[in-house]
């Protein structure tokens, strides 16, 4: 086709859906982000047919599909092998900031060590930052980035990336939530990306700990990353550890095991809020040592908090087994059975609360326990509806 006369560089629409967002792509783009069956001889090929290796078209570049794939709604692709053939014939790094930080950041969340030392090699900070020595070998590559600056109405929502800018650019809310991230940022010198829950604000350590990966963990750590740092949500890469082996490193750098968030949560209550997660995150916490009766809200448990959130026997049964307290009381008078009848309970199948209302009945919690206005949890069943609730502790002879 090129001998024909097709320009290799041609951009058509990668977007599956028809009037779907468009994203366009060259031919070397898409051969560095795919997972159906290009290979590092694919981008070699396409780079001896002339293909442009820095082109970049919007925010995106080669070099940020290599490090990402194309995309969610693709089978997973891209290597290091692509990608250090592409930065070994100088493609360009995504000139916008906050996409460039996401190019590691998805790196580390897949755990690859080999692509994530290869982009901190070409000047990413392990802290989602310009790395200023690197950055001097790659002046075309940060060009932009150093010299960006807002040019239009800040957004209605949070702008997450935070710099030395005038001060209508700084989300109040933010800096109220977490000041000492704001504080860093006012002494920065350059873009300082910091993390929201969007992938494009992600920090590198955050992802890494999500991974499960020690080795790339400790990598991060070793070139820089802020072990501290804390997200918008004032929470740090502990809240993220998916491995024992992850929380081992972390607490090596002085993150702390027993932390809390602005919601005031520790990181092990943080992991059971919601069920349809896996349960990674609190296994690992729990076998790193974390504290089983941490407690938030007046004195609810974490052995409340995960009865509430509907998980199943075989976790409360793992937090029994660490220790936790199955019978302990709120300053407000809740146990775990008002835990599971409130009506934010996470618990909505018959058949779970059966099994979990016996479990808490052979541990020996209180069924007719009054809380401090006197309502059982019998009481806030009915109050609030939850009928399975309602029949089961009948069935186990709860009063009211």
């Amino acid at each position: 086709m090129v001998a024909a006369g097709t320009d290799v560089d041609t951009l058509f629409d990668i977007s599956l859906d028809p009037g779907a967002y468009q994203r366009w792509a060259s031919p070397l783009m898409v051969a560095a982000g795919s997972g159906d069956g290009a290979s590092i001889e694919t981008v070699r090929l396409l780079l001896d047919l002339g293909a442009d290796p820095g082109l970049v078209v919007a925010k995106d570049t080669a070099v940020s599909f290599a490090s990402m794939g194309l995309g969610w709604n693709y089978r997973p692709g891209g290597d290091a092998a692509r990608l250090g053939l592409l930065l070994k014939h100088g493609a360009a790094l995504p000139p916008d900031p906050e996409w460039a930080n996401r190019c590691l950041c998805d790196a580390a969340r897949a755990g690859d060590e080999d692509r994530v030392g290869l982009l901190l090699g070409v000047g990413l900070s392990a802290d989602g930052l310009p790395d200023p020595e690197t950055r001097e070998h790659h002046p075309g590559d940060w060009q932009v980035t150093a010299t960006a600056k807002p040019s239009t109405p800040a957004p209605a929502e949070p702008d997450m990336l935070v710099g030395p800018r005038e001060e209508e650019w700084r989300p109040l809310a933010f800096e109220e939530v977490v000041p000492e991230v704001a504080e860093v940022a006012a002494s920065s010198a350059g873009p300082m990306i910091v993390c929201g829950y969007f992938w494009p604000f992600a920090r590198p350590l955050m992802c890494a700990a999500m991974s499960g990966n020690a080795r790339l963990v400790r990598l991060l750590l070793e070139r820089g990353a802020d072990p501290l740092r804390r997200d918008s949500e004032g929470r740090t890469a502990m809240y993220d550890a998916t491995t024992a082996e992850v929380v081992g490193v972390l607490r090596e750098a002085g993150v702390p095991l027993e932390d809390v968030d602005m919601y005031g949560r520790t990181p092990l209550i943080s992991a059971l809020v919601d069920p349809e997660e896996d349960d990674a995150r609190a296994l690992a916490l729990l076998a790193g040592g974390a504290d089983p009766n941490g407690s938030y809200d007046r004195g609810y448990t974490t052995f409340m908090s995960a009865v509430s959130s509907g998980w199943g026997v075989s976790m409360l049964r793992c937090l029994v087994d660490a220790g936790a307290d199955p019978c302990a009381v709120s300053e407000l008078g809740w146990n775990a059975f008002h835990g599971a009848a409130d009506r934010s309970t996470g618990l909505r199948h018959a058949t779970t609360v059966r099994e979990v209302f016996r479990y808490l009945l052979d541990l020996g919690v209180d069924i007719n326990q009054r809380n401090t206005q006197g309502c059982t949890p019998r009481d806030l069943a009915s109050m609030w509806g939850n009928e399975p609730q309602l029949t089961v502790l009948s069935e186990l002879g709860a009063t009211s």
